[in-house]
């Protein structure tokens, strides 16, 4: 990468670790993470996860937070297993071995936004529903739209937004 750092998003697998920006120069600074590590393409949200390839094998505490943004910005992946371990998040290039920035509004979303409201709808055809609860973090809002639609059947899809301080 010519010396360039990008900035990328840590989560890590504890949930009581705040998540935090690192300046990553490349997939050597990415494989701090583990001995083999492999990509997870978020292709709705411009971002790659890498996480530790062996991650369930070598009894990594699931990441919960990661997990919820998966499944929330690729509804491809709602069935996929857990993700496990600290998972770092890099601006996707369209390169494996490329990285570049986390998208600045992501960034600002997942570590200084808030709060976020979660809203719903039943069917495909019919308007958003929010729903009353709060929540100060993205990931926190990200896990309770997951929930609420793995715990509803008849919920057609959710998403996490910001609530601008004039609506709160």
């Amino acid at each position: 990468m010519n010396g360039k750092t990008v900035t990328a998003v840590l989560i890590p697998a504890q949930i009581e670790q705040p998540l935090e920006t690192r300046q990553v120069a490349g997939f050597a600074d990415i494989q701090q993470l583990a001995d083999l590590v492999i990509p997870v393409d978020i292709e709705s949200r411009g971002v790659t996860m890498w996480l530790d390839a062996d991650d369930r094998r070598n009894g990594l505490q699931m990441n919960l937070r990661a997990s919820s943004l998966r499944w929330l910005w690729s509804a491809e992946t709602r069935r996929l297993p857990a993700l496990h371990g600290d998972v770092l998040l890099v601006g996707d290039v369209g390169s494996t071995l490329a990285i570049g920035d986390v998208p600045a509004s992501l960034v600002q979303e997942l570590l200084h936004g808030g709060p976020y409201e979660v809203g719903y709808r039943r069917t495909a055809s019919r308007g958003w529903q929010t729903h009353p609860d709060l929540h100060a973090t993205y990931t926190a809002a990200a896990f309770w739209a997951m929930y609420l639609l793995e715990r509803d059947p008849a919920l057609h899809e959710t998403r996490v937004r910001a609530v601008s301080p004039s609506s709160g």
